[in-house]
């Protein structure tokens, strides 16, 4: 009976660690998951919102390079392009914001972004 018992506890112990392996792999998994949709949807928003940026800085430029003539052009590109401006500051503040997101998720991944200096050679069109 104590070899029955030995062996019953021994099987015990046996699917106890492999229930605890199997649960760290579960917990392992889902962490990778969670961090890969969130990245994704980090990059995906870094994507739209540079698309933006570029947009709002066509629009910006082809005022200010319109042919403009008389003073009412100059004052009306001028009310056109503030307006702009300002979505383009507040759409630059965001893509700063979600760049330097980007990287401290790296760092703290230890992954290296030394080749990703787009936001701090990001500059405002008209702008030097």
């Amino acid at each position: 009976m104590t070899e029955n018992a030995r062996h019953a506890a021994f099987r015990q112990c046996v699917l106890a660690a492999a229930t605890a392996i199997v649960a760290i792999l579960i917990v392992i998994a889902v962490a990778f998951a969670t961090q890969g949709h969130n990245d994704r949807v980090l990059m995906e928003d870094l994507d739209r919102t540079g698309v933006e940026l570029q947009l709002l800085g066509r629009q910006i430029g082809d005022i200010k390079d319109a042919d403009l003539v008389s003073m009412n052009d100059y004052i009306s590109a001028y009310a056109q392009v503030e307006h702009l401006q300002s979505d383009y500051d507040q759409k630059l503040q965001k893509y700063s914001e979600l760049y330097s997101l980007a990287r401290k998720r790296d760092c703290d991944r230890g992954i290296s972004t030394s080749n990703a200096s787009t936001a701090s050679t990001t500059r405002k069109p008209g702008r030097t």
